[in-house]
């Protein structure tokens, strides 16, 4: 490496360099100036979770809402509210009327297992433990009893019997028989036989899936200011795809897109409706937008009708606590 070697010895906010001998590293340099956008980027991180970090995109208002008459006192109506949470539009919302036809799929994972001879031998016994503590009987000797049951009752030990008589008769040993082809000869033997061995397959829950919500509305204005609001509203969610730069790390990190509160009112600005499920804070996870539908547009080139679908995903999967929260709170929060 050229250039001349030096040491050098500095601090950059609390965090203590030395022993750095390149030229590279002297103050100023290519290290310091890495560290330097590292710390200033955790301090951005501080600031987008409070969301004080951007800036107001005043091009979108606070409260868009399609059609206009669900703020008349002759259309009150139940309406979804969908609020964005983090970003340049955190705090803004869209009220639409309740969907037809809202569907709620709940449902957790299950795989098949083959427990074998071995697992179910382990589950009996840790079972029969289980029981130990109501019948007062010692573990040790619930222990004992289930391993020589099941020790003895194995029926592999049929085809183990019969394949090692098969090998002496040949004037084999195991150690001359691979390890698959072995399993190959005690699955010819029981076929043979008419018999195999007894697989224990059972049902293992593996976990729960995040739940996803989809709602489709046909958007048509009746004057031009119900137009404005229709652009409005899909540039709003449009952006809520999308994840944003962090500018102090030349790009390299993305920020994520915000999340949204779901909430089903008896009104616009009234209670949720209890009997509709509570949805936890979601990620918008496809925005699609159809225009122009009826082929035919407005005088100012908008067009007569936009057809958009909302795909949301939860952000996390939900436990049987996190359920009866919402029940009760419609959120999450503590």
């Amino acid at each position: 490496m050229s250039g001349k070697t030096t040491d050098t010895d500095f601090n950059i906010e609390g965090v203590d360099l030395q022993g750095l001998d390149t030229p590279q590293n002297q103050p100023g340099g290519f290290i310091e100036q890495a560290l330097t956008v590292t710390l200033d980027g955790f301090e951005e991180a501080i600031k987008i979770a409070r969301n004080e970090a951007f800036e107001n995109d005043e091009s979108i208002p606070y409260e868009m809402t399609f059609p206009a008459v669900l703020n008349s006192i002759e259309n009150i109506r139940p309406v979804l509210q969908i609020k964005c949470v983090g970003g340049p539009n955190n705090g803004k919302e869209v009220i639409f009327p309740c969907p037809v036809g809202f569907a709620v799929s709940d449902g957790a994972s299950y795989n098949d297992v083959e427990l074998g001879q071995f697992g179910q031998s382990a589950k009996n016994i840790t079972q029969n433990l289980l029981g130990s503590e109501k019948s007062g009987t010692p573990a040790s000797q619930i222990f004992a009893e289930a391993y020589a049951n099941d020790n003895n009752s194995m029926g592999s030990k049929i085809g183990q019997g019969i394949a090692g008589a098969l090998l002496t008769g040949l004037g084999l040993g195991k150690e001359y028989i691979p390890t698959d082809a072995l399993k190959n000869v005690a699955t010819g033997i029981g076929m043979a036989l008419g018999i195999t061995v007894n697989k224990n397959n059972t049902t293992e829950f593996t976990g729960i899936g995040t739940r996803s919500f989809s709602f489709q509305y046909k958007l048509v204005p009746s004057n031009r200011a119900e137009g404005e609001v229709i652009d409005q509203i899909t540039r709003f969610f449009r952006q809520g795809i999308y994840p944003m730069k962090e500018p102090s790390t030349g790009g390299i990190i993305l920020r994520y897109p915000p999340r949204w509160e779901l909430r089903f009112l008896r009104k616009i600005g009234g209670d949720r409706i209890p009997s509709v499920p509570a949805i936890a804070e979601c990620y918008l996870e496809s925005f699609a937008t159809s225009y122009n539908g009826s082929n035919s547009f407005h005088d100012d080139g908008a067009p007569v009708d936009t057809d958009i679908t909302l795909s949301f995903k939860e952000s996390r999967s939900l436990t049987r606590d996190d359920i009866k929260r919402l029940e009760n709170n419609g959120n999450l929060r503590d």
